[in-house]
């Protein structure tokens, strides 16, 4: 709108009573929804960053939490081909269940 106003090559055309009737209808700017998601951003930056990578963080620890609780299953049984021992395995259970 602003360079509507200022062009000098539109003078003539701002003398007409067209230019009431375009100026009226033009749109342009920022919205109202874009306005909102950029304060969304400054009061929380990086927050889809933030997500992104908490919510890999803890679909890593559910897997490891799957696999270690295989380990520790197999470890009590008494498999003979577990490398580690039940103490270990424990250890290791109990530090995916606490992050």
């Amino acid at each position: 709108m602003y360079a509507m106003r200022q062009d000098p090559d539109l003078r003539a055309l701002r003398e007409r009573r067209e230019w009431l009737d375009t100026t009226g209808a033009a749109v342009g700017g920022v919205s109202s929804r874009s306005l909102v998601s950029a304060r969304t951003e400054l009061r929380a930056p990086l927050r889809l960053v933030r997500l992104w990578a908490s919510g890999g963080l803890a679909l890593g620890a559910g897997i490891g939490l799957v696999i270690i609780t295989g380990r520790l299953i197999s470890s009590l049984r008494g498999a003979p081909h577990h490398a580690h021992g039940a103490w270990h395995s424990a250890c290791i259970f109990g530090l995916c269940l606490r992050f």
